[in-house]
């Protein structure tokens, strides 16, 4: 946090106590602290409530009577620098810290393990098995940071990688999942004698019997049975999927499988059917909304948003922004009815921002339900006020 405040304007009658601000968000403001206007200073006598745009100063206002004017508030009360203090903003660093390092697509690790270290070195990180012990427990599929004094830990989303350096990739998905381990797969030319070609996986194994007519003749003999059985299987499928110039009448293309098969004939609605099917596969599906928005508690008095969804398959990626003009009794959560309804609550990756007042990091999440997205102050407060947007953009899978 800055020693200093100026965001917005004041006013202030000549022989008052109160200063009201316009455009400012003063809940940083504490008892103490100075304000300076005009060159002139004066003591604030108390921290301000919400909305947290007025002040009461300990003495009447000396100077003249200002609308509108530039000022100053220097965070200089006495209580700022007492111990407990200072604790607390330690600790509020540490958090905002982990959610900036929670937004990083890929991490390197120490390891993967369940054990923790003896002697833990400041910043090290750990991505954590399924049965974590000693201070992890408790933490099974989280990444573990040392600060220096104690663990930090971070709820990894699927997708989320871990490189464990000298030892492989690995990928989140109910867990920390590995990647091929490259060293058990490669072949090493200089040491043939020392690696067999294994029928089981198709790979060159360092620790086999070596490199012997035999083992290959195997390992040929399984691949041309397996061969033998992929032609069969297609051979199966062409019977079905050709297109018999002489019979077309009898032959109709199937939206639901895609080959020809004879049925009822080769119509432009079966055909046209097809069609449509496979561009909602791969051609992006855009549209627009402007659901009003609601609070998670209370009642918003003004709001609105502007919302655009693209959808290719069931994957949607939407963006918007959610504006509110008047808060009202709405406090906490911002929520929008979702364009589509969510299948999955575990596939949703997508961050957002406040952009007007605040610039605060916020977190997305849907409900159980699949048709509402929630937005939340990163550290669980309200995101509701007078002025205030909130810009966010979200990946999700559609229920269909």
């Amino acid at each position: 946090m800055a020693d200093f405040y100026t965001t917005g304007t004041v006013s202030v009658s000549n022989g008052g106590t109160t200063v009201t601000g316009s455009g400012v968000l003063w809940s940083d403001v504490r008892a103490g602290d100075t304000l300076v206007l005009v060159g002139l200073q004066a003591i604030i006598a108390s921290a301000p409530v919400s909305p947290y745009t007025s002040l009461t100063l300990t003495a009447t206002w000396a100077g003249t009577t200002l609308s509108g004017s530039d000022y100053t508030i220097v965070y200089n009360a006495p209580s700022r620098f007492t111990s407990a203090y200072l604790a607390t903003q330690v600790r509020a660093l540490i958090e905002r810290t982990s959610i900036i390092e929670a937004g990083a697509p890929v991490y390197s690790v120490i390891a993967k393990t369940n054990t923790p270290p003896s002697s833990p070195v400041a910043n090290d990180a750990y991505a954590l098995g399924s049965s974590p012990t000693g201070p992890w427990s408790g933490n099974a599929g989280k990444l573990a940071q040392w600060t220096g004094s104690a663990w930090a830990y971070t709820t990894p989303e699927a997708g989320w990688q871990a490189y464990a350096v000298g030892d492989r990739l690995y990928v989140y998905d109910s867990g920390w999942q590995p990647q091929a381990d490259m060293t058990q797969a490669e072949y090493d030319p200089t040491g043939v004698g020392a690696d067999a070609f294994d029928s089981a996986n198709h790979a060159f194994d360092p620790t086999g019997t070596g490199l012997s007519s035999t083992n290959v003749q195997d390992a040929v003999a399984e691949l041309d049975t397996d061969l033998g059985t992929a032609n069969t299987a297609i051979a199966g499928k062409m019977a079905t999927a050709i297109y018999d110039p002489s019979n077309i009448a009898a032959d109709a293309f199937l939206a639901s499988n895609h080959w020809y098969t004879p049925a009822t004939g080769m119509t432009a609605t079966n055909v046209d059917a097809a069609i449509d099917e496979l561009a909602g596969k791969v051609i992006p599906v855009v549209s627009t909304s402007t659901p009003t928005p609601t609070s998670t508690t209370g009642t918003i008095t003004t709001a609105s948003s502007s919302l655009k969804a693209e959808k290719i398959g069931t994957r949607v990626r939407l963006s918007g922004t959610v504006t509110v003009t008047t808060a009202g009794t709405g406090a906490n959560g911002l929520q929008v009815a979702l364009p589509y309804q969510c299948g999955s609550t575990s596939s949703i990756s997508g961050d957002a921002r406040e952009t007007l007042v605040t610039g605060n990091l916020c977190s997305v999440t849907i409900s159980a339900s699949g048709t509402v997205l929630t937005i939340f102050k990163y550290d669980n407060t309200t995101i509701i006020g007078d002025g205030r947007a909130v810009t966010f953009s979200i990946t999700y899978d559609a229920a269909s």
